[in-house]
C-alpha cells in the first residue's frame, strides 16, 4: 500500500525519456503542491515560537508523518486542507506580521502560499481524484485476502477518477484528457 504514497511523492521525477518528459509536463504540479505543503509544515514545526503561533489559530495539529507510513502524502494533504482557515488566519494576523526571528523570504513564502487560492484549488483537485483510490487501498490494507474486493470496485473507482478529471478540465466524456492518460 506504500505504492500510492510513492507515486505521489516521486511523481514525474525522471525526465530521461520522451514518455517521462510528457508525464513530467502533466504531473509536476502535484510534486510542487506536496513540496509546498512539506515546506510549510517543516517551517512551522521547526521552531517552538511558530508552533505556538500555529496552535493558537488551529484546533488540529500538524501531523508528524514519516514517508514510510501508509499514504503519508495523502494524509498530509488532507490535514492541510482541514487547516486551511487556521493557516490563513495565522499568516494575516498581527502576530505573524510582527514575527521577525526568521528569514523574511521564508516567512513571506509561507504567507503567500497559504493565501494563494490557486494553490488551494490544486490541493482540492488532488484530493478529489486521489480520494477514491485511497479509499480502495485503505479497504485492502489488511492481513486478509482482498484482491477480490479490488477487482469488484476498481472499474467504478476509475470511472469516478475520470469524472473528476474531466470535470476539472471542463471536458466531456468523449474529449481527450492528457492528464488522465498520463496518470492512468
Amino acid at each position: 500500500m506504500h505504492t500510492l504514497n510513492l507515486i505521489l511523492k516521486n511523481i514525474c521525477v525522471a525526465k530521461n525519456t520522451e514518455r517521462n518528459s510528457v508525464a513530467y509536463d502533466q504531473c509536476s504540479w502535484i510534486s510542487q503542491i506536496v513540496d509546498d505543503a512539506n515546506f510549510i509544515k517543516n517551517f512551522i514545526v521547526g521552531y517552538s515560537m511558530r508552533v505556538s503561533m500555529f496552535n493558537s489559530f488551529n484546533s488540529l495539529k500538524l501531523l508528524p508523518i514519516t514517508p514510510t507510513i501508509f499514504a503519508s502524502t495523502i494524509v498530509m494533504i488532507k490535514r492541510f486542507r482541514s487547516l486551511k482557515k487556521g493557516l490563513q488566519n495565522m499568516v494575516i494576523s498581527d502576530e505573524w506580521s510582527s514575527y521577525k526571528e526568521d528569514d523574511v523570504a521564508r516567512v513571506q513564502s509561507v504567507k503567500e502560499t497559504s493565501l494563494n487560492d490557486n494553490w488551494w484549488m490544486k490541493v482540492d483537485y488532488i484530493l478529489a481524484f486521489i480520494t477514491f483510490i485511497y479509499d480502495v487501498l485503505r479497504k485492502t490494507y489488511t492481513n486478509m485476502a482482498t484482491l477480490r474486493l479490488v477487482y469488484e470496485i476498481w472499474d467504478s473507482v476509475i470511472e469516478k477518477v475520470i469524472k473528476v478529471i474531466l470535470q476539472h478540465e471542463r471536458k466531456t466524456e468523449v474529449e481527450h484528457s492528457s492528464f488522465f492518460e498520463i496518470a492512468n
